[in-house]
């Protein structure tokens, strides 16, 4: 060898692919000078893998563990896998937070669906402002005859220094109770606590403030249940909302007759055709019932009946 190294190795210093068993032999009719070329014998391929692949060479000392190669393939697998994870489940797997959905907007023309957990609901009080949202509208106040600080009993109206029932008995809604005579209307009305109306109690109600011929205005106008020759039905208490006075009381003309005390029935009825002006009465036995003659019950002033009519 001209090189002068030891056989087995090349210039470079490094090991031949394998140990040189033979040389082939050189064809019949090759050219001249032709060399025959060393032939390799095959590595084991156990052992060949083992030297193709340092990074799975066995660690020293006879210990097991991943080389650094195989390390870092099976670190960045697990980094892909837990980002995958934080991608689907949100910040709970590592990954960022999933957006918040995105709040209706003002305007938008759609409603937003009510929670379907009742416990989450809450009722936000008559008149006051929603989080976020206009005031609610005021809830309705409920169904009351009698206004507030009037020092009148539920059911009554303040008419000067007394109180008098709004409806004719036994109130609104309701036929009037007739067929009672003047003392067992007033035994009804002491039920309450209260008493039959004086004559002209019952007829300041009616004619109101300005003194009126009828309980609605000066003039006659069809808005009760008394028509002039026109005899009709009695109707429940209430039914003509038209036929009330400046303060709030219904029905003092026509409908049915009503008791006052001393014996006389006020502002005629449906039955008797007349127009129930406020001056009207009529001189009715008192101790017999009338099948168009009821009654309504006065008060003092901040007395408290035991019931509403």
């Amino acid at each position: 060898d001209s090189t002068g190294e030891p056989p087995g190795r090349d210039a470079r210093g490094t090991a031949e692919p394998g140990p040189v068993v033979g040389a082939e032999p050189v064809e019949p009719g090759g050219a001249a000078g032709a060399v025959a070329r060393p032939t390799v014998a095959p590595t084991p391929p156990a052992r060949a893998a083992v030297a193709r692949d340092p990074a799975r060479s066995p660690p020293p000392g006879g210990r097991r563990g991943l080389a650094p190669a195989a390390l870092a393939t099976a670190v960045a697998a697990a980094g892909i896998t837990w980002f995958a994870l934080g991608a689907v489940f949100g910040d709970g797997a590592g990954g960022s937070p999933a957006p918040p959905p995105e709040a209706p907007r003002a305007g938008a023309g759609s409603r937003a669906a009510a929670p379907a957990d009742a416990a989450s609901r809450a009722v936000v009080p008559a008149g006051a402002a929603a989080a976020g949202g206009t005031p609610a509208a005021p809830a309705r106040p409920p169904a009351v005859v009698a206004e507030p600080l009037t020092g009148c009993p539920r059911g009554m109206v303040r008419v000067d220094a007394f109180c008098i029932d709004a409806f004719e008995s036994p109130g609104r809604g309701r036929i009037p109770e007739v067929g009672l005579s003047l003392a067992a209307a007033a035994r009804a009305c002491a039920a309450r606590g209260a008493r039959l109306c004086a004559p002209d109690e019952w007829e300041r109600a009616c004619r109101g403030p300005r003194h009126y011929s009828f309980p609605y205005g000066q003039a006659y106008r069809r808005v009760c249940n008394a028509t002039p020759g026109e005899p009709g039905a009695i109707e429940p208490a209430g039914s003509r909302p038209d036929c009330v006075s400046a303060e709030g009381v219904y029905d003092l003309s026509g409908n049915v007759a009503e008791w006052v005390a001393g014996g006389r029935a006020r502002g005629g009825s449906a039955v008797d055709g007349t127009d129930g002006r406020c001056s009207r009465k009529r001189r009715a036995d008192p101790d017999r019932p009338h099948g168009d003659v009821g009654y309504r019950c006065c008060a003092d002033l901040g007395a408290s009946p035991a019931r509403e009519p």
